[in-house]
């Protein structure tokens, strides 16, 4: 398994497996187009569960790639 190190200059590092970085990022890309952020009672845990992951890798990416938290992720969009 291949492990990528992602890193910021206000977040720690966090290490994930490439695979499932790519499928997060992608999968996040997919939620936006489709602006699936827009259903009720939309949560981590409801989008983890889509894109088919755990809520600690999502929050990871959204906070390292996206520079927020969930909930000011999701308000930005």
């Amino acid at each position: 398994m291949i492990w990528r190190t992602c890193t910021r200059s206000s977040t720690p590092s966090i290490k994930i497996p490439r695979e499932t970085l790519k499928k997060i990022l992608e999968g996040l890309k997919t939620f936006e187009e489709k602006r699936m952020f827009l259903h009720q009672n939309i949560t981590l845990g409801s989008v983890a569960k889509q894109l088919k992951t755990n809520t600690s890798y999502l929050s990871k990416v959204i906070n390292s790639y996206k520079g927020k938290n969930f909930k000011s992720y999701l308000n930005g969009l």
